[in-house]
């Protein structure tokens, strides 16, 4: 099951590797820093979010220029597929606000300037870069990093995800996949307002985590050589387009009469209750849609797992089937713990709020024996220590936090615009979704603990 061969560095092959991951890192890191500055209550200027993005721009560079060689080369390729990929962002300044079918007269200036940009700021990082110590990496060492920033990219998916459910956007665009008549890479900036902005922002962010997936995908396919990793890879990438799918459905299965983009815009749209009947199919979309998106980030960070050196050299250690346990049965009450909760935000319906709160212990404790377990007895493991550390330290403050949602949230829940409310319903979610991932970190390592003396020679030397 486990072919560990042709694992050893590549130079030959290393540069586009690199120059992909970092810039899809840089574009990942740009992208979330724009969509922070321009959230309606902030909207920074645009000179300050220019700037602020160049700073990540030239900190990519920085790290391209530490990791690939020849450095400022590789930060110029870094930076240029940042550039390729910020063109999907471009298009919502260089449309037409008035016209979905048409542009600005000088959008090839835009686009040339962005192109150039890029690869100007990424190089003169790479050139600061190569001045400090370098840590170069082979082959499998960038499939790994590439993994991580793919699993990276799903991030901001579930943080603006969980806004638009909190701040109940998710019909404030009545259309899918396009964008009040407008195609979604070019819905103008101009029109993105109050849950329009959210909405809108969140479906971008899912664009940005497919496009990573998919050169994830091609990546392990092309430069991994176990087939189970490469099936694994295929299954992520159907797994990121199905949960795409879902959310678009949860949009198209509503009965929403039509609205002008500018009448919008006036509105303010936050909520759409003037003008939406929410259907059961609406309804069991978006649970689904919920449900499922939390999964898919648990599943591509498992991804990551498998290529990873360390998993591949396995772990010298005995394998423990209590541990493996415990992992499964926290795993399995989380998985119906965040069903629940998907419930709760989508319909509000009591039954799911008794059952939310109850097994909530049940968490907590079988959260406890998993993580302080694979801390305690496999603290030579590192990844099973970090994420069993995780698990026990994250699911006290997420009970916590559950309880203040108790408090505040729910006197609330018919007041989307409640900011404190808000802010705790998203990070309520979010934190579940983190401790659900290293709930299945823990679970896959579980199944990689080896007898001791078992390690492959080769394999070992690959870490």
């Amino acid at each position: 099951m486990h072919d560990h061969s042709s694992l050893a560095p590549d130079a030959a092959r290393l540069p586009l590797l690199g120059c992909i991951t970092v810039g899809l890192g840089t574009a990942v890191a740009m992208w979330f820093v724009g969509y922070l500055t321009h959230m309606p209550g902030v909207r920074l200027p645009l000179a300050m979010t220019a700037g602020l993005m160049t700073g990540v721009q030239l900190a990519g560079g920085v790290i391209a220029g530490r990791s690939i060689s020849p450095g400022v080369a590789g930060g110029a390729i870094a930076g240029l597929v940042s550039s390729l990929i910020n063109l999907l962002i471009i298009g919502s300044i260089v449309a037409s606000p008035d016209q979905p079918d048409a542009v600005r007269e000088n959008w090839w200036m835009m686009v040339a300037g962005t192109l150039a940009f890029g690869p100007i700021v990424g190089a003169l990082g790479a050139f600061i870069g190569t001045r400090m110590p370098v840590a170069g990496a082979g082959t499998q060492r960038w499939l790994a990093r590439l993994a991580v920033v793919t699993a990276i990219s799903a991030l901001p998916v579930l943080l603006s995800g969980g806004i638009v459910t909190s701040a109940e956007a998710g019909k404030a665009v009545p259309d899918w996949p396009g964008s009040y008549g407008y195609p979604m890479f070019l819905f103008p900036l101009q029109h993105m307002t109050g849950g329009i902005y959210y909405e809108h922002a969140h479906r971008l962010f899912g664009s940005l985590a497919g496009f990573c997936t998919i050169v994830l995908t091609v990546s392990v396919l092309v430069k991994e050589p176990r087939k189970w990793v490469k099936l694994a890879a295929v299954i992520a990438l159907l797994v990121v387009i199905t949960q795409g799918v879902a959310g678009g459905m949860r949009v198209n299965k509503a009965e929403v009469a039509p609205v002008d983009i500018n009448t919008a815009v006036e509105e303010g749209i936050t909520i759409d209750e003037n003008r939406e009947i929410d259907t059961k199919p609406a309804v069991a979309w978006a649970i689904f849609h919920g449900v499922s998106g939390q999964l898919t980030f648990a599943y591509l960070c498992v991804v990551a797992s498998f290529l990873s050196p360390r998993w591949i050299a396995g772990a010298a250690k005995r394998p423990d089937s209590l541990m493996r346990t415990f992992a499964m049965l926290a795993l399995g009450a989380y998985l119906l713990q965040l069903f629940l909760g998907a419930g709760l935000r989508h319909t509000g319906h009591a039954a799911f709020q008794h059952s939310h709160v109850t097994l909530s212990i049940v968490v907590v404790v079988l959260s406890l024996l998993a993580g302080l377990r694979a801390r305690a007895r496999h603290a030579d493991v590192r990844p099973m220590k970090f994420f069993g550390t995780l698990m026990a330290h994250g699911v006290g403050v997420q009970f916590v936090i559950g309880f203040i949602a108790l408090v505040v949230v729910l006197p609330h829940k018919d007041d989307p615009t409640h900011i404190p409310s808000l802010i705790i319903a998203t990070t309520h979610q979010f934190l579940g979704a983190l401790l659900i991932a290293a709930t299945c970190i823990v679970f896959a390592w579980t199944t990689r603990l080896v007898e001791k003396g078992a390690v492959e020679p080769a394999a070992a030397a690959a870490a």
